[in-house]
């Protein structure tokens, strides 16, 4: 007998101490549980109870009492270094059993019947055909699977390796949680069930998710492990025993791991005994090893290149490196040199993509480098310079619903250029905040998140300007601008009934008969600013607009949006346009039909627009101290509770975090900056460094305007329609650093196809 793992075996992937000078320990994300508990504004939420609480299943009540104690619980993440996601994770269950009722069983148990035959094929890693070399000299397998949606794929495996081994052991947990986990007993009522060897079932007292490998053991050193579900291939590692993991990659090492764009890919990944690529893929610092790579170099050599440490690996097959980010095998004619590192072998990469791109496209440059900050550390910047937009296309897109980069461009949006993010969306957190302060309100809550903030221009359609931030436009001639926007006069058409105002309607203290109250309007300051709201439109009729759609309609006052605006009108004014319209007692309109359309008195002398970034440099004035730069922000809208309430990190502080920033010279060449930060290589900027960084790079910067940063900051280059990612990307609470994140709005600027 021998047991599966070693002595130093953890339950699950990585400890949280690699977190400990990260602010990733303000975060966790694992399966169905996500916290933030970053800044003041705490969010934590149980998608699974949540679901409940939905279809009645616990009460409001109990939900909200379970989601005070999972506050409280997960209120300890930052100071317990010890436990892994996993191991939080159970100690989740644990509190769910305190919750459990005949309600709950059930709806678990239908819960499960749905999730069953969700896994067809796999799209993904498949190493499958390996697990044949194993089946001869009387070798056993055993298979661990805790999760009821590899069930059905589980037995298919069962039945095709069943007898090319001698024996093939199943082994269950012996314990029930509230989850979509499976046990021994739920097993018994699969119709496939009959064909396992009740002699060879295994009940392994795992409490919840995941199996205690130490305390596992199989018969010969040369028997196989084969795993089914995540948390097999986060602790599958350093193993006594050769083994494969069957899994998606819903998790975020699982994805660091297996460089998956789609959660849904289906894997089969083997892990060699004695493998430990999981020290190699940290979460909270970029890597560029990951079992896909290995999959590649694999085929091609064969499985000596588990044997080799990681530094020989890298430097026998760099081509499979030049785009490890990928889910799919790029290669490019890269001279190989003798590389020491990551770090090194990153910079190779940075310089030959950077001489492929100066010795192809005119006018365009990439670079990176690093610049000291105002302490001496170290900020790591990655750049590019386009000279004109008449050989070169500059794009914006803007989506309510994330985009897979990898896959957007694949999709044909351009096929060779330069990317990166753009502007602030809206979050779940953001959308949370906002619903909290209306609980009392349930017909003022908005639901969807992913849009972008404030004003928008595209394809003919307006959004409200809600604040006074940076704004950057392409005129009708097709030249890049910079201002400010601000809401001013317009008109609205709703349900074919025009409504008209004035500048001087826009958040007025004077009464008229049509008023417009944006959040730009509430000055308030203060550090408590999560509890904040303003009632508007006393004894009038007012229509509350958000992302251009009407969230609601009340006669009588309403809260104030922090992410739209209120169009307000007398009585007689609204039955002038409306006098149709039917209220309930608590005064809100009855009408599900309402449709709305903007135009403000400057959107023809624009092919696009997009607002709610931040200037640091404006018509080559600095906001160069912290004293201009808050003057600057409170102008621009930042610095108000109604804005703070949209910022899920504070964006309005003077912290450091990535920045990505775009801007121009006095000589109309444009620019786009990322600096990476939160890991060792680089610290990251604040906005300081930003206009720093400028001015180091560029001669008389006249506009520098900083968009949207933290994990969303990446800039890269498009070729054939793959990218390439030039800067270290940051982790989030769904991504190990280095991945490449899902956005909702994307900068884009297309090479000409023969610009040189």
């Amino acid at each position: 007998m021998r047991a599966i793992a070693k002595d130093d075996f953890i339950f699950g992937s990585i400890k949280r101490r690699k977190f400990k000078e990260y602010n990733k320990r303000y975060f966790f994300k694992y399966r169905n549980v996500v916290a933030d508990l970053g800044n003041g504004n705490k969010y934590v939420i149980d998608y699974l109870f949540s679901e409940m609480r939905d279809h009645k299943v616990i009460s409001d009540s109990i939900y909200k009492k379970y989601e005070l104690a999972l506050l409280q619980l997960l209120s300890e993440l930052p100071k317990e270094c010890e436990k892994t996601e996993e191991e939080w994770y159970n100690d989740i269950l644990e509190l769910r059993e305190e919750y459990i009722t005949p309600e709950v069983i059930q709806f678990m148990e239908n819960k499960k019947k749905k999730r069953i035959s969700r896994l067809k094929v796999i799209d993904g890693i498949d190493q499958s055909s390996l697990i044949a070399e194993y089946g001869h000299d009387k070798r056993n397998v055993y298979i661990f699977i805790s999760e009821c949606k590899y069930v059905e794929y589980m037995f298919e495996v069962y039945k095709n390796i069943a007898a090319k081994f001698n024996k093939v052991y199943l082994v269950v947990n012996s314990i029930d949680t509230v989850d979509t986990l499976i046990n021994l007993e739920e097993l018994n009522s699969y119709p496939d069930y009959d064909m396992i060897d009740r002699n060879y079932m295994i009940e392994a007292k795992s409490r919840g998710l995941g199996f205690n490998l130490k305390e596992c053991f199989v018969e010969n050193e040369n028997d196989l492990v084969i795993g089914f579900g995540e948390w097999c291939l986060g602790a599958f590692k350093n193993l006594n025993v050769d083994s494969f993991v069957y899994c998606e990659s819903r998790e975020i090492i699982t994805r660091g791991l297996t460089n998956s764009i789609n959660k849904e890919e289906l894997h089969c990944v083997f892990v060699p005994k004695d493998f430990d690529l999981i020290s190699k893929v940290e979460v909270v610092e970029r890597s560029i090893f990951n079992y896909r790579v290995y999959s590649w170099i694999y085929k091609d050599y064969g499985k000596g290149i588990y044997e080799l440490s990681f530094d020989e690996v890298l430097n026998r097959y760099q081509k499979y490196f030049i785009n490890c980010g990928s889910d799919q095998l790029i290669t490019m004619p890269i001279e190989p040199r003798n590389i020491q590192g990551t770090e090194d072998f990153l910079k190779h990469r940075m310089n030959f993509i950077s001489q492929r791109i100066r010795s192809n496209v005119e006018g365009v440059k990439v670079g990176s480098i690093i610049i000291e900050d105002r302490k001496d550390d170290p900020m790591k910047v990655t750049y590019t310079t386009v000279e004109s937009f008449e050989k070169h296309h500059f794009k914006v897109a803007s989506f309510s619903t994330a985009q897979e980069i990898r896959q957007y461009y694949r999709e044909g949006n351009i096929k060779n250029g330069i990317t990166s993010n753009f502007l602030f969306f809206t979050t779940d957190k953001s959308i949370a905040t906002y619903n909290n302060l209306r609980q009392s309100r349930p017909l003022e809550k908005y639901k969807d998140a992913g849009w972008h903030i404030d004003y928008k221009l595209e394809q003919e359609k307006e959004c409200f300007p809600l604040y006074n931030k940076a704004t950057i436009a392409m005129t009708s001639e097709g030249e890049i601008t910079f201002f400010r926007k601000r809401l001013k006069s317009g008109k609205l058409m709703i349900n074919d009934n025009i409504i008209e105002w004035n500048e001087e309607d826009v958040d007025s203290i004077i009464d008229s008969n049509i008023k417009i109250y944006t959040p730009y309007g509430e000055k308030c300051d203060t550090d408590e600013y999560l509890d904040f709201t303003r009632e508007v439109g006393h004894k009038r009729i007012n229509i509350i607009l958000i992302n251009n759609q009407v969230v609601t309609v009340r006669k009588g006052s309403v809260l104030l949006p922090s992410i739209g605006v209120v169009v307000s009108l007398t009585e007689e004014e609204w039955n002038k346009r409306f006098s149709n319209t039917q209220f309930d007692a608590q005064g809100y309109g009855i009408c599900n039909k309402w449709s709305c359309r903007l135009e403000l008195e400057d959107a023809n002398q624009y092919q696009w627009a997009y607002g709610g970034g931040m200037f640091l440099i404006y018509d080559s004035q600095k906001f160069d101290s912290p004293e201009t730069l808050k003057k600057e922000f409170a102008y621009e809208g930042w610095m108000t509770n109604m804005s703070k309430q949209t910022q899920d990190s504070e964006t309005f502080r003077l912290d450091k975090h990535p920045r990505t920033a775009i801007g121009k010279t006095r000589s109309g060449q444009f620019f786009i900056i990322v600096c990476s930060g939160r890991s060792k290589h680089s610290v990251g900027a604040d906005y300081l460094d930003l206009i720093h960084i400028a001015e180091y790079l560029f001669e008389d910067v006249d506009y520098l305007m900083n968009v949207d940063g933290g994990a969303s900051s990446f800039i890269g280059v498009v070729e054939d329609r793959e990218v390439f990612e030039l800067n270290d990307i940051t982790f989030t609470n769904d991504s190990c650093a280095g991945t490449l994140r899902s956005l909702n709005s994307i900068l884009s600027i297309e090479f000409d196809e023969c610009s040189k």
